[in-house]
């Protein structure tokens, strides 16, 4: 049987305590790394209810006879592939923690004052 999440309300986290929820969440058999099949579950997660979700659906390289299903499934293996091989720094095909962590902390878009600081 499947362990589920405890219920936890994410909006009393700080960010750093939601970024390793999101981590263990998505950390199924539970050996402190995110494989593929792990960071394709959590960028389902993250995108699905994004706005961007429409437009990474639509954009892809596949031939247009190519099912809906399929391309969603190739578009997201293309992107698992690049989290890996941009973010997996130790080069051991998994993400952990401090890897994710790092990862995440680049892809945070720059607050105003941040830019002016610049």
């Amino acid at each position: 049987m499947e362990e589920e999440a405890p219920n936890i309300n994410v909006d009393n986290l700080t960010t750093a305590e939601q970024e390793l929820y999101y981590f263990l969440l998505h950390d199924k058999d539970k050996n402190s790394k995110l494989d593929g099949f792990e960071l394709l579950e959590a960028l389902r997660h993250t995108l699905h209810g994004d706005n961007n979700y429409q437009a990474f659906l639509y954009y892809t390289d596949e031939e247009p006879n190519t099912s809906a299903d399929d391309k969603v499934f190739n578009r997201f293996t293309e992107l698992v592939d690049r989290v890996l091989r941009e973010d997996d720094t130790n080069h051991d095909g998994y993400l952990d923690y401090a890897e994710y962590a790092e990862a995440r902390t680049k892809a945070k878009p720059k607050q105003p004052d941040q830019v002016q600081n610049e």
